[in-house]
């Protein structure tokens, strides 16, 4: 096979990418006549024309429940649309730590989610919050999941907290009685009545399975490659595990996130081998589910290790430097996920640049929906839990206009920029340091316009501004850039902008 080097993203946000493959050309076969009565076949190999990658911000954390705060059809819609007819498959990821076959588990649950949710079978999410048991009592959906079902499709909120508390048994209750349902309410293990479960969940996939013009997007299982005819979805979802990541840390970052104090910091560097990845396939393409490479979802290890390259060990393991895919093409254990997705545009690291959104007082907004323009890109979602926006893959230093609004169910989400309560351009990946001890006055003057702190029209008014902030005394109070360099690159390095509270009046 011959193709372009190069594929193309055509939609992207902080939780998925969507991007069609490289062109391939196929090189002509010289075949000879047969003699015999028998027929000379040729049977096309599988190649993936497209894919659609879901961070691991679309489940909760260890989980394989998915959360309206993030996940987003419409970016899978616009690529089969662009590639009708397309036959997919689906491959859930985790990252190397822990054990292969609670990794493999995990993965294997996350894609059948994904599948559940596409072709809307309530069953294969009834079997993931019921059965979490036979997972070693790990992925328990939980009360939280219920209660953020509830937040959504039901008539009354509900805090979510994953506790069971009274605010939570009156939502379901009233819930129960709107859909014309058994009051059941919670059992003894804290869960719901299956029956109140399909209808739950059923209202949630169609909730969050709205396209961005608010029409509904299903597919069926005729749409994927073993066309819902494999046993436990084989050949249409599958977990690979810990076996194929996309960034595997040295020797020496691995033996300091491995102490206890550095467990935070070392799941955030994995986030990116969290993924779960849908291939399209050209049309036509089908598989027999007998003969699919990939063990399904509930099946163990051994059926993924049969297919892993000869030095997967190696290749698994922690060297000397930190490796990428992207780069050294030597992360993944497994040939065929090799094969398949070696130069696809989805399986590289994208540089992540985080932007923390505050209000006028300097307080962070957890959940603020927001668009990032750079460019021809736009960009939407919802901070996370501390408040941050997540932009990935820019060609640096840019400027990117950011618009933002205080989190709100009272009102739709905002769509176009002039619906939005802020706005602000924000320099990404500061340069013009020179590697000096001293911040330079170029990269200054960036970071405190990236703390809003533009609005008069000489720089010695602003810069007073930011010293009233940070409590300098009067006499302290001098106008000069000079003076706040260091202050200001601390804050800026730790995504901590003053507090501006006394000076507008609101402590």
């Amino acid at each position: 096979m011959a193709g372009d080097l190069e594929g193309s993203i055509q939609r992207e946000s902080a939780n998925s990418t969507a991007a069609t493959h490289p062109e391939t050309q196929e090189e002509p076969l010289i075949v000879g006549p047969s003699t015999e009565k028998e027929f000379n076949t040729l049977r096309a190999r599988l190649i993936p024309k497209a894919c659609f990658k879901l961070e691991d911000s679309n489940f909760e954390f260890d989980s394989s429940f998915i959360t309206i705060l993030t996940f987003d059809v419409g970016p899978l819609k616009d690529l089969l649309d662009k590639h009708p007819g397309s036959k997919l498959s689906i491959f859930g990821h985790a990252d190397p730590v822990g054990r292969d076959d609670y990794n493999k588990t995990l993965s294997g649950r996350r894609a059948q989610a994904i599948f559940g949710l596409l072709v809307r079978k309530v069953d294969l999410w009834e079997d993931l919050y019921f059965h979490h048991d036979t997972f070693s009592g790990k992925d328990e959906w939980g009360v939280r999941s219920i209660q953020l079902m509830l937040n959504q499709v039901g008539p009354t909120k509900t805090g979510i907290r994953g506790e069971l508390d009274a605010q939570t048994k009156q939502a379901l209750k009233d819930f129960e009685q709107k859909e014309g349902l058994s009051p059941k309410g919670f059992n003894s293990k804290k869960e719901v009545a299956p029956e109140t479960f399909r209808k739950l969940t059923s209202l949630y996939m169609d909730f969050i399975c709205k396209d961005d013009a608010l029409q509904d997007f299903r597919l069926k299982p005729d749409d994927f490659l073993a066309r819902g005819q494999g046993k436990a979805g084989k050949g249409d979802f599958q977990g690979c595990g810990e076996f194929n990541p996309l960034m595997i840390f040295s020797k020496q970052e691995k033996n300091s996130f491995d102490r206890e104090e550095n467990h935070k910091e070392r799941n955030k560097e994995n986030q990116t081998n969290r993924r779960v990845m849908i291939l399209l396939f050209r049309p036509g393409s089908q598989v027999d589910p007998e003969k699919w490479p990939c063990p399904s979802a509930k099946e163990g290890v051994e059926g993924c290790r049969k297919r892993f390259f000869s030095d997967a060990e190696k290749r698994r393991g922690n060297q000397a430097e930190r490796r990428e895919f992207q780069k050294t093409k030597n992360t993944f254990a497994c040939r065929f996920y090799h094969r398949l997705l070696e130069s696809s545009p989805c399986e590289r690291l994208l540089a992540s640049f985080t932007i923390r959104l505050f209000d006028p007082a300097g307080k962070p907004l957890p959940g603020a929906p927001f668009l990032i323009v750079t460019g021809a890109r736009r960009l939407t979602g919802e901070a996370d839990a501390n408040a941050d926006a997540i932009v990935r893959d820019l060609r640096v230093p840019t400027t990117c206009a950011v618009f933002w609004s205080r989190p709100s169910k009272d009102r739709p989400t905002p769509a176009k920029p002039e619906e939005f309560d802020f706005q602000l351009d924000v320099h990404v990946d500061i340069d013009g340091e020179g590697g000096a001890e001293t911040p330079s006055d170029e990269a200054s003057l960036k970071r405190l316009q990236n703390f809003g702190y533009t609005r008069y029209r000489l720089l010695e008014e602003n810069v007073k501004e930011f010293q009233i902030d940070i409590g300098k005394s009067e006499d302290e109070i001098t106008g000069r850039l000079a003076d706040i360099k260091d202050e200001l690159k601390k804050r800026h390095d730790s995504l901590a902008p003053p507090e501006r509270g006394r000076r507008l009046g609101t402590v």
